[in-house]
């Protein structure tokens, strides 16, 4: 009868220790579960010449996190939308994330006729007041990162 004693104290320490390794820390496997808070986050401007001021039509505006580092490897930021601006240069684009105090996300610029030179850009949200939540929807965020001038390609 002792052995299996020692055998049911040993399986009660095995799944302890496997429950406790599933409590990873947030950052490092992002935030997947049923039930997290969420929030939106949306960004609007005009895709300008430099040189000129005038509206760019059909850039191409993605937007992403900037991602991270561990140790010597980079990890590329997480694709959340891209759009094309209109014939007035506009674009809107959304990240649907969990409602950070802070939050930055990279906007890349890219010409597809090749015309005008790739660019970053971003925007941040610092303390973001979040409109017309619900549930565990927090809400969305709004930022207008107006004129983003494009260079002409070399």
């Amino acid at each position: 009868m002792k052995p299996r004693k020692i055998y049911i104290k040993c399986l009660f320490f095995l799944l302890t220790l496997l429950g406790f390794s599933a409590c990873i820390p947030e950052a490092e496997i992002g935030l997947c579960a049923y039930g997290t808070p969420t929030a939106s986050y949306k960004v609007k401007g005009t895709a300008v010449s430099a040189q000129t001021k005038s509206p760019l039509p059909n850039i191409r505006v993605a937007m992403r996190e900037p991602g991270f580092y561990v140790d010597t490897i980079a990890y590329a930021g997480h694709l959340f939308d891209t759009a094309y601006t209109d014939s007035n240069g506009s674009f809107n684009v959304e990240a649907i994330d969990f409602p950070y105090e802070k939050v930055v996300f990279y906007l890349d610029f890219t010409d597809p006729s090749g015309s005008y030179s790739a660019k970053r850009d971003s925007a941040v949200f610092e303390n973001p007041q979040f409109k017309n939540g619900d549930g565990w929807h927090e809400g969305e965020a709004e930022q207008d990162v107006g004129a983003v001038e494009l260079d002409p390609a070399e």
